[in-house]
């Protein structure tokens, strides 16, 4: 699949700071949060992938 990135690849874009006292979820380099903390945590992740995938 053309333009998919791998799993190495996917992995070096993954840098998340957890903060939370704030409930979120930030990702400085791409300048962008997520709330609700226990969901991600939880494994709900699809809304960080598809982000980092979609940049």
């Amino acid at each position: 699949m053309q333009g998919a990135l791998t799993l190495g690849e996917l992995l070096e874009k993954i840098n998340l700071l957890l903060i939370f006292l704030q409930d979120r979820v930030t990702d400085h380099r791409i300048k962008k949060s997520w709330y609700n903390i226990q969901n991600i945590m939880a494994g709900n992740l699809d809304i960080i992938v598809d982000e980092i995938i979609s940049r």
